[in-house]
């Protein structure tokens, strides 16, 4: 058949170029009718988001170019062998169409895969993306062994120096692909994270994760980009576990003014046994002997006891700390060190503001200050 298509070309080659240009349109109608059209009403139609989400980033009108290109590249030099040049493009087109093709197919399945219900953060987008420079690493070497005329395996044998150019040029393509891999290993850090990464500014949650760039939306809404190779040498702090356990820390502390600290005497236990939400607290330590202790120790004695009353204070497993720190300039920090059962960041600053103005509120009836700056 071959034989028969050179003859016919030959004896009547101003018949042939026509005929081969109307097939070659027919091709691409064809198969931009019939593949793309009939792809995008089947993504249409079906109740599943998966083949939306491929149409979506194949493109199939762009893949209609391929076999009309095929078709010019096998029979172009048996119209005119001396524009070889037609060929040679007609080629090289074909294989960046297609290199396209499989780039955007590996993306939509990267959309798939993140769009499925089962999904947990956790980002394939490093493995994706070293397959679509792989694909053009592949691309260019075909590309270079076409133009040159330059035989495939003996353009792989100088691999050494290939490898170096390589190398320079995806650099941090390679490191970012490092990257991806240790953090989609050991679970580092996922799409839907709190993280804050102070090197970058960053304080916020992860919106995507690529091979290239960690995208972080802050919480003033503004968006910082990450390189990928530089999240993991830099360092960051993950707030996954607090949102997963459903506890965060609180660990406030309150001013306390060094003049203000005294021992304990019989007015001051007088005093607080008539105050009920405290006599509920230290009623017992109240009918021992006080001679020895100070108002701070009383109010550190109530403050523990407080906070365990507290349904949304977690006890088991939690440290809970109320102690004076290292006194300073001004005044004698008294902390609180607890966790709370708020993930959500609105309600923890309710249940902060709650306990850290009672027990401002109540310092005075231990006889104890704040200090003032001012």
């Amino acid at each position: 058949m071959l034989e028969t298509i050179r003859n016919f070309s030959s004896n009547t080659p101003y018949l042939f170029f026509p005929l081969l240009a109307l097939i070659a349109y027919l091709l691409y109608r064809g198969t931009k009718f019939i593949l793309a059209r009939l792809s995008y009403q089947i993504a249409l139609r079906t109740e599943t988001i998966y083949d939306d989400l491929f149409v979506d980033r194949l493109q199939p009108f762009r893949f209609s170019w391929l076999l009309p290109l095929l078709l010019i590249y096998f029979f172009a030099d048996t119209l005119f062998p001396e524009f070889v040049f037609v060929k040679k493009t007609a080629l090289i087109l074909s294989i960046w169409f297609l290199t396209d093709f499989l780039i955007s197919m590996f993306s939509g399945i990267n959309d798939v895969y993140k769009n499925n219900p089962r999904y947990t953060g956790v980002s394939v987008a490093g493995y994706i993306g070293l397959l679509q420079v792989l694909t053009v690493v592949a691309a260019i070497t075909l590309t270079i062994s076409y133009l040159s005329d330059v035989d495939l395996i003996t353009l792989l044998s100088g691999v050494g120096a290939w490898l170096a150019v390589l190398l320079l040029i995806f650099r941090d393509t390679i490191l970012s692909f490092l990257a991806s891999i240790q953090i989609s290993t050991q679970k580092l850090i996922k799409e839907g994270d709190m993280v804050d990464v102070p090197a970058f500014g960053a304080s916020g949650t992860i919106t995507e994760i690529d091979l290239q760039t960690i995208t972080v939306q802050n919480w003033d809404n503004t968006i910082t980009a990450i390189p990928t190779s530089k999240i993991v040498d830099t360092g960051f702090k993950n707030y996954r576990q607090m949102i997963e356990t459903g506890s965060r820390r609180l660990k406030r502390s309150i001013l306390i003014d060094v003049n203000s600290l005294r021992f304990v005497d019989d007015e001051l236990v007088e005093q607080l046994g008539s105050v009920n939400m405290i006599k509920q607290q230290i009623g017992d330590l109240l009918q021992t002997n006080l001679e020895q202790t100070t108002n701070l120790q009383l109010m550190i004695r109530y403050t523990q006891n407080y906070l365990r009353s507290r349904k949304e204070v977690r006890q088991r497993r939690y440290p809970l700390v109320v102690r004076p720190l290292e006194t300073t300039e001004y005044g004698i920090p008294l902390e609180v060190y607890v966790f709370v059962k708020a993930a959500n960041w609105e309600k923890f600053e309710e249940i902060q503001a709650d306990i850290m103005l009672h027990l401002m509120a109540i310092l005075p009836y231990f006889n104890l200050q704040t200090y003032d700056v001012f």
